[in-house]
This record gives structure tokens, sequence and C-alpha cells, in this order.
């Protein structure tokens, strides 16, 4: 008798673990990397269905966006993501995240706001100097 493989509802309803999950993050990276922005906005917008949870997810959603040329659909990213108040004084906490305020500033400059670009962009420059500061002690 041939062998079979039979899937149950519940294998295929099981999201992948993690380490399949970081090895499409770096293929979302190769792909930005090659200019394939489109292809990356796919592969991040499925990650962060199977990792909610993720920031970093969808921070790189937001950049593959702004790679693809759409600073409105990066700053939708960045907006949807749920912060607590209680985080904001974390250090692992996304709001002290210096890439959050880069793409925040990107996004805001393509839109034409400047002005908040702007504050992003010192928001970016205070925590990456803090960032640099904790590294080198």
């Amino acid at each position: 008798m041939p062998h079979s493989v039979v899937f149950s509802e519940t294998h295929l309803a099981t999201p992948p673990v993690t380490a399949d999950v970081d090895v499409l993050k770096v293929i979302g990276f190769l792909l930005l990397q090659h200019g394939k922005s489109a292809e990356a906005v796919t592969l991040f917008d499925a990650l962060r269905v199977l990792a909610p949870a993720d920031h970093k997810i969808a921070l790189s959603l937001a950049l593959a966006w702004l790679r693809f040329g759409d600073p409105q659909a990066a700053y939708a990213v960045l907006e949807s993501i749920q912060i607590e108040p209680e985080d904001a004084a974390d250090p692992a906490s996304l709001l002290r995240d210096p890439c959050f305020y880069w793409l925040q500033s990107q996004a805001l400059s393509g839109l034409g706001r400047t002005s908040e670009a702007a504050r992003s962009t010192r928001l970016f420059i205070r925590l990456r100097r803090e960032f640099d500061r904790q590294v080198t002690t």
C-alpha cells in the first residue's frame, strides 16, 4: 500500500514557528535590497497577519511601502501600530525605537507634512544619540 500524507485542518491552520517567520523576514529584506518593493510589501503584509505583535514586521512593511513610493500607505501602517501608554518608559518600546521616527518622518515628508516630519526627525536624532551613548558605555 503506498504511503500518503494526510493533513488535518488543524495542521493547516497552525501558524509557522518563529524560525519560519524569521526566514521570511530575511527574504523580505533581500527583496527590498534588490529593488523588489512590491513583493516585499506583499510578504511583510502577510507576515503581519502571522505575527501581529511583532512591531519590527510593521516597520518593515512601512519601509517597503516607502520604497514602493506610497508614503500614505507607509503612514497608515505606522499609525495602525498599537502602543500601550505604559510601554512608553520601557527601553524596548517602539516609542523608544529611532527607526519608528525615521520612517514616520519619511512618510510625513512624502505627504508634504513638513513640520510634523521635522518633529519626527528631531525625535529620531535624539533617540539615536541615546542609543549610541548606551552602546559605547
